[in-house]
């Protein structure tokens, strides 16, 4: 019950995003984006993984991101995808999704932190997947300019080679890694 309640928020502010983008509204004006949180450590069934957040770079993704990790969405969910030295992807993959502001600009290095999205014949704006994430297993810079990067794994990359399809996100962690 309170994921679904929480998919309804996040759905809310979905479309009250792409309201303020359609009417060229600034996004500061949307305070619940705004977050001194960037970083993460994900909880899996084979280890922890440290993950820093571009909250400056981009803040409407990290805000959804962090809503979601506090509200529990991820605990329980699985890595349901894993292509080896390519891609590792979690959310939710029975599809129940909403789409979030693009914010295309940082690199897909090894360790990218990204929104997966619809291809861009069903999705030429580019939005971001508001749930679903992948973490890059190399450096992808086909992706530089097709996808929202909004962290980068700073430690555990070696747990990331260990993950197997159906492993367990036990759960997520936000915290301040306390740089400028």
């Amino acid at each position: 019950m309170s994921k679904l309640l929480l998919y309804l928020y996040m759905v809310l502010c979905t479309i009250s995003i792409i309201r303020a983008q359609e009417k060229n509204e600034e996004f500061s004006q949307i305070a619940a984006f705004e977050s001194k949180e960037d970083g993460t450590i994900i909880h899996t069934s084979k280890g922890n993984i440290t993950c820093r957040l571009y909250h400056k770079e981009a803040p409407v993704s990290v805000g959804f991101f962090i809503e979601l990790v506090k509200g529990g969405f991820y605990t329980g969910l699985t890595f349901y995808r894993i292509v080896p030295k390519y891609v590792i992807e979690a959310g939710d993959p029975d599809g129940r999704d909403f789409r979030i502001a693009a914010e295309i600009g940082q690199s897909h290095q090894r360790g990218a932190l990204a929104w997966l999205r619809l291809p861009n014949y069903q999705n030429p704006e580019k939005l971001s997947s508001g749930s679903q994430f992948y973490i890059t297993l190399e450096n992808l810079s086909d992706f530089d300019q097709e996808y929202s990067v909004f962290g980068q794994i700073i430690d555990g990359m070696d747990i990331l080679d260990l993950l197997e399809e159906g492993d367990v996100i036990k759960n997520i962690e936000v915290f301040s890694l306390n740089e400028n």
